[in-house]
């Protein structure tokens, strides 16, 4: 009797709709002025939503979204800045093989504000990557992500090494990630990343727009306790957090403090 061949493992589903709520905080980090110092205790809030539509079978996608992000900080002594807040829609285009994006090109116009919600607070962050294949299991990463509140466009540049099925190592600018998927449904990895974005500040502040960024260390799980549903947790190390006032010609950096960060996405 003939037997049928062996079929390949299947590729988990492509999420069509995503929901993730994020949190996070870090203990006081010291701020640096130019005549004093003093601690500053962060705290951030992240909702995003995006829904995605087929263009060509199972591999090309376009999406949209909202996203909406506030930072706060509360400051042990008198400081510029006590928030930072945006709202955005968001449109993009992602290519999967498999279940894994392999290119995507996103863009988030809205509103990048202080307190004040005024239409000279629109912005529209750009963000692109994609792989470039060179070898089986190896392959280049290549993209730009760029604002009209950024200083200046921060390049995405390195390579993706498959090790094996179980570890990927991403030897990439500004996000490394060593990934191991530790069983079916539960991912660890040791990253660094990069968070923030521009903002247009109050008329009232003798300032015109700051960009805002921060650099976390550590380990990082994600553990779906069910499907379309994922917890997601990370604390490690906060190296700096940045307020350049570029126009103005100032920058204050934060030294370094532990951080906390915790998620939930729900998918289907």
């Amino acid at each position: 009797m003939l037997q049928a061949e062996p079929s390949e493992p299947q590729s988990p589903a492509i999420p069509k709709q995503v929901l993730t709520i994020d949190l996070a905080g870090a203990v006081a980090g010291r701020v640096n002025e130019p005549n004093a110092s003093f601690y500053q205790v962060p705290s951030e809030a992240t909702v995003d939503f995006l829904q995605r539509h087929s263009l060509s079978g199972p591999s090309l996608y376009w999406d949209a979204g909202v996203r909406g992000d506030y930072f706060s900080f509360d400051n042990r002594s008198p400081f510029l800045l006590q928030h930072l807040q945006s709202y955005a829609a968001q449109f993009g285009l992602e290519y999967f093989v498999g279940s894994e994006a392999v290119a995507s090109l996103t863009l988030r116009p809205g509103f990048y504000f202080e307190s004040d919600l005024t239409l000279s607070s629109w912005d529209i962050p750009l963000d692109f990557v994609t792989g470039v294949p060179i070898k089986q299991g190896f392959s280049g990463i290549l993209g730009v992500s760029a604002a009209r509140f950024y200083h200046r466009p921060i390049p995405i540049v390195g390579f993706s090494w498959t090790i094996d099925p179980r570890y990927r190592l991403d030897l990439a600018y500004p996000n490394p990630a060593l990934v191991m998927q530790v069983k079916t449904g539960f991912e660890a990895r040791l990253a660094g990343t990069l968070i923030g974005d521009g903002y247009r500040l109050d008329s009232d502040t003798g300032r015109s727009k700051v960009e805002y960024s921060e650099y976390r260390v550590g380990p990082a799980v994600t553990v779906e306790i069910r499907p379309g549903i994922k917890l997601i947790g990370d604390a490690g190390y906060s190296v700096f957090r940045r307020f350049d006032f570029f126009s103005e010609s100032q920058r204050f950096d934060t030294g370094g403090a532990p951080y906390v960060h915790v998620g939930v996405e729900l998918s289907r």
